[in-house]
């Protein structure tokens, strides 16, 4: 049986580590070079990817990238609304705001105290998950 999708029930720890164990290893897109994109994909991937949204890393700080982000989220938006096309684009954007945001979380080394407001309101959804996360070095 796949242990990505166990058929009894799993405790609290159980389903964590099963949460966190299938975001590492699913592919969430393959981009236009049929490569296989996900959370845990390396560093340079995860550049080319926002490259490809034209998009450049240097002296960005996390806020500005989530600022870019949304403006490529609105335009994506108008132009598969007005053309219906493939929303690669979309998942793309997606991706990368979580990453950017499990980044955000790994700055302050999941500690939800230790956040300023912004970061600890999106965290608040995962607060339970912070002390497991620290304490199964996730």
């Amino acid at each position: 049986m796949n242990d990505l999708f166990p058929t009894h029930k799993l405790s609290f720890l159980e389903e964590f580590l099963l949460y966190h164990k299938r975001m590492n290893f699913v592919t969430l897109y393959v981009n236009e070079n049929n490569d296989p994109i996900s959370l845990t994909s390396e560093r340079n991937t995860i550049a080319k990817e926002f490259k490809l949204l034209d998009i450049d890393l240097q002296d960005k700080t996390i806020s500005q990238l989530y600022e870019l982000l949304e403006i490529r989220r609105q335009e994506d938006y108008l132009i598969r609304k007005i053309s219906k096309k493939s929303d690669l684009v979309s998942k793309r954007i997606f991706l990368l705001t979580i990453h950017l945001d499990h980044l955000e979380y790994y700055l302050y080394d999941y500690d939800y105290e230790a956040m300023p407001g912004k970061v600890k309101k999106q965290f608040i959804g995962l607060r339970k998950y912070s002390k497991l996360w620290k304490d199964n070095k996730i």
